[in-house]
């Protein structure tokens, strides 16, 4: 039951984390976006919402008549802009969940949100060195944050935008300091603390293995398989912790 422990464990961590992004909420005139990056050990996932204000809000729904649908092609749109290396290395961001919330604001009821999920599989190296540049731009720009948040034995090295170091960068509006420079993030890992996950999305080391958790492969395939919609529920609820 090891493998099977450790899944849930992931799940936990993941949920406990969620509430950095407590205070996403929609703009009037302005449509905001919200970035996380949380390193796993083998893996790194990048949670990215982009929230449509109340007014433009309004706009787009008078043409909306498959949201998931509009959110799928608002996800292509972000991929396309956005550009990831991985130790210097370019790398595809494939989104796995894209998820559409038409009601995320009691008080701004036209706002919606599109909020989506991918995981960056990593090799068993101790260090890892990641350059993002995002030049998605919905006009009008609001407020922006990017979060990195990293898993148990993850230690963030560096990070680095616009000649900051910090864990949290917050901007409004242009200039978009993810287009020019980019960010920066190196890390080291400590794979005798990482909490693995194994599922289909990344390969675990051969040392985690062992003969306790072969029984528990067929519950991680449904544990593993929902992890990411999990962690797209969390966001959209805890949008509404802040309606009264």
């Amino acid at each position: 039951m090891r493998v099977l422990l450790v899944t849930l464990a992931i799940v936990g961590a993941v949920t406990a984390a969620a509430p950095s992004l407590a205070h996403v909420a929609p703009a009037i005139d302005e449509n905001n976006r919200y970035i996380k990056l949380s390193p796993m050990g083998s893996r790194l996932q990048i949670a990215y919402v982009v929230f449509i204000g109340e007014v433009p809000g309004q706009k787009v729904r008078k043409n909306l008549d498959d949201p998931q649908l509009y959110g799928e092609k608002l996800a292509v749109q972000v991929g396309e802009k956005l550009s990831l290396t991985v130790e210097g290395e370019p790398t595809p961001v494939a989104w796995e969940r894209v998820a559409v919330d038409l009601k995320p604001s009691k008080e701004h009821p036209n706002a919606l949100s599109i909020s989506m999920v991918a995981w960056i599989c990593l090799d068993d190296a101790d260090r890892h060195r990641f350059e993002i540049h995002d030049s998605f731009e919905m006009p009008p720009p609001g407020e922006n944050e990017l979060v990195v948040e990293p898993g148990p034995g993850v230690t963030i090295q560096r990070s680095v935008l616009a000649g900051e170091t910090k864990d949290k960068f917050t901007w409004i509006g242009l200039p978009n300091p993810m287009t020019e420079g980019g960010y920066e993030l190196e890390l080291t890992v400590d794979a005798e603390r990482t909490i693995e996950v194994e599922d289909s999305r990344c390969p675990v080391a051969d040392d985690f293995d062992d003969d306790e958790s072969e029984p528990a492969f067929p519950v991680l395939g449904i544990v593993g398989g929902a992890l990411a919609a999990l962690i797209v529920g969390i966001l959209l609820v805890l949008r509404r912790r802040r309606e009264p």
